[in-house]
């Protein structure tokens, strides 16, 4: 059923109404295929409707892109397109130098980074030999005194032994006792008591007291009894301790210092 029906006028026929409505009236879909057949004044009010659209888009576009649009952007449409043209080229540049630069500007500051890293962990290398230098340098100062305080204990320790005896003045037994005295190790353990070690490294045992080891005193009394060192009572042939007889000094290092040192401990 059609939504309308043509009805021609008093003296006209219908096909004469039908080509008189054709000729009056465009479908819609016919419009843009029959615009030129319009009347001038309907193509215009036409063409200004869809010209004002455009231009309100358009400018709206341009206006977005930073460029300033015309007053009648439909008829510049050539200058549209060449500050397009234009802005875009803008852009891509921009884009590509703001790119390049990122770049650049990230590789260098990688570099940087690279090379503080580098020179952080050269500094840190150097630090950690110049620690190690300071505390060998420490180790070694302290194992330097700790042997000195050592000597001096042994010194003290052994001129104190040697004191309790009254030896001979005669030079070549002296000497001789000196000999046999160097072919033992004068030390202290680490609570500071006397060790006696002979020429193989073994500790020296006493011969007076079964399971124990020999003292200095000890050591040195059988190496003066083996060189005839002491110094005999006159009328009694017998071995004296008598420190009055010692008119020599005895053996160097008489200072007692073993009451003021204490051995150091690693």
């Amino acid at each position: 059923m059609e939504k309308f029906q043509i009805v021609a006028s008093e003296g006209f026929t219908l096909e004469e109404a039908n080509i008189a409505f054709g000729e009056t009236y465009i479908p819609i879909n016919s419009i843009a295929d029959r615009f030129k057949d319009l009347p001038e004044s309907q193509r215009n009010k036409l063409y200004g409707k869809a010209a004002t659209a455009i231009d309100s888009r358009v400018n709206k576009d341009l206006k977005e892109l930073g460029i300033e649009p015309s007053d009648k952007t439909h008829d510049n449409v050539e200058s549209v397109l060449a500050a397009y043209k234009a802005k875009i080229n803008e852009l891509t540049e921009a884009n590509t130098k703001l790119k390049d630069n990122t770049e650049k500007a990230a590789k260098e500051e990688i570099e940087k980074l690279t090379q503080d890293l580098a020179d952080y962990k050269k500094l840190s290398d150097k630090l950690k030999l110049d620690l190690e230098s300071v505390s060998n340098e420490k180790k070694t100062i302290e194992t330097e005194f700790t042997q000195k305080q050592i000597e001096l204990m042994v010194n003290s320790k052994l001129g104190l032994a040697k004191n309790e005896f009254v030896l001979v003045e005669d030079i070549n037994i002296r000497d001789a006792c000196a000999f046999d005295e160097a072919k033992y190790k004068f030390g202290l353990d680490e609570n500071q008591n006397e060790v006696v070690y002979d020429s193989n490294n073994q500790r020296v045992l006493s011969s007076s007291k079964a399971g124990e080891f020999a003292s200095y005193k000890e050591v040195l009394e059988s190496i003066y009894i083996k060189r005839g060192a002491f110094k005999k009572v006159t009328g009694t042939g017998n071995l004296t301790l008598d420190r009055s007889q010692n008119t020599n000094p005895p053996i160097p290092n008489r200072h007692n210092m073993a009451n003021n040192i204490t051995l150091g401990k690693k």
